[in-house]
C-alpha cells in the first residue's frame, strides 16, 4: 500500500461496520440538605444510562462515506427540596433551594447520527458533506421548563437535523522526506 504519490494520497476500497453498547452510573454530587432540613451536606446520584449503536466507513479510491448511529437513555432523576417539589436544574450551589434526595422519573432518551462524505478533489482541496439529526424528547420537555413559563422559546419539535457543507484547504504540502 502506497500512502502517497505524486497525485496525493492512494488508498484501498474497503467497507467496514462497527459496533458498541456502553452501559454504566454516572455519578454526579450536589450540594444539599440533611433530612432535618438545615445542615448542608454532599447528597450523591448515580444515575443509571445505557448507549448503544454502530457505525459504517465506505472508501472508493478518494470518496470516503461515513456514519454512525446511537440511541440513548437516562434514568431521569431530577432533585426535590424538603417539601417534595422538583427543583430545576441548574442548582445553584449558593442560592436555594437545596435538594434532600433524589426521586424517579420519565426516563430520558434520545436517538440519532450523522452520515458525512468526503471527496478529494486536489491533494490539498477536500470536499465535505456532512447530515446530523437527533430526536429527543427530553431537549422539549427541558426547552418548556426553562422557557420561563412561555413555550415561544421553547423547540417545537423534538427532531433536529442539519446539513453542513465544508471545504479544507491544505496550504502545507510536503514534497518529500529526508
Amino acid at each position: 500500500m502506497q500512502a502517497a504519490g505524486p497525485t496525493g494520497p492512494c488508498d484501498h476500497t474497503y467497507l467496514n461496520f462497527g459496533g458498541f453498547y456502553l452501559r454504566g452510573n454516572s455519578r454526579q454530587g450536589f450540594v444539599g440538605l440533611q433530612a432535618n432540613g438545615i445542615d448542608t451536606t454532599l447528597l450523591t446520584v448515580r444515575e443509571p444510562y445505557y448507549r448503544a449503536g454502530g457505525d459504517f466507513s465506505f472508501n472508493y479510491r478518494k470518496l470516503n462515506i461515513y456514519g454512525l448511529y446511537m440511541r440513548g437513555k437516562d434514568n431521569n432523576l431530577p432533585p426535590v427540596d424538603s417539601s417534595g417539589n422538583v427543583i430545576l436544574l441548574p442548582l445553584s450551589p449558593t442560592m436555594g433551594p437545596y435538594p434532600v434526595r433524589f426521586v424517579p422519573n420519565i426516563p430520558a432518551t434520545f436517538s440519532g447520527g450523522f452520515v458525512q462524505s468526503d471527496f478529494l478533489v486536489l491533494p490539498w482541496v477536500m470536499l465535505i458533506m456532512r447530515y446530523d439529526v437527533v430526536n429527543s424528547s427530553a431537549d422539549r420537555i427541558n426547552g418548556f421548563a426553562l422557557a420561563s413559563g412561555t413555550p415561544f422559546f421553547a423547540p417545537l419539535r423534538s427532531t433536529r437535523n442539519r446539513f453542513t457543507p465544508g471545504a479544507v484547504f491544505d496550504s502545507f504540502q510536503h514534497q518529500g522526506f529526508v
